[in-house]
């Protein structure tokens, strides 16, 4: 897992009393959506990236500001489910808009592989 529930905290300002639960609900529920999006960014690296590696800030903050979203969303979905698009017109409220630019955040922490064909019988550096 990417993050903490303390980082989350720290960027969104959520409380407690936000979702009307516990601080120790609120890391609960923090903890998970934060393992959720690291298996969403796991999967589309194809990868786990350790601490040592030095993409791991860079995907760290990444899955941060990816909760920091979803906690938007809770926040907002809780308040009005609805959202009016214009006079006659109303939209629900979407969870995928939450992950929507995870591809192209992620590119520059995506590992690329090159493949070479020679069809020759010697090699000339």
């Amino acid at each position: 897992m990417y993050g903490s529930s303390v980082l989350v905290r720290q960027l969104t300002g959520v409380q407690p009393t936000t979702f009307k639960v516990s601080d120790l609900e609120l890391d609960s529920i923090l903890v998970t959506w934060l393992v959720h999006i690291s298996a969403e960014i796991d999967q589309r690296l194809g990868e786990t990236v350790q601490p040592s590696d030095s993409r791991w800030q860079g995907i760290e903050s990444v899955v941060i500001r990816t909760v920091a979203k979803l906690v938007g969303y809770a926040v907002q979905s809780r308040t009005s489910k609805v959202v009016q698009v214009g006079e006659f017109a109303v939209k629900i409220l979407n969870a995928s808009d939450v992950v929507k630019d995870l591809e192209w955040e992620l590119r520059p922490y995506q590992r690329r592989q090159l493949s070479l064909f020679h069809s020759g019988s010697e090699w000339r550096i």
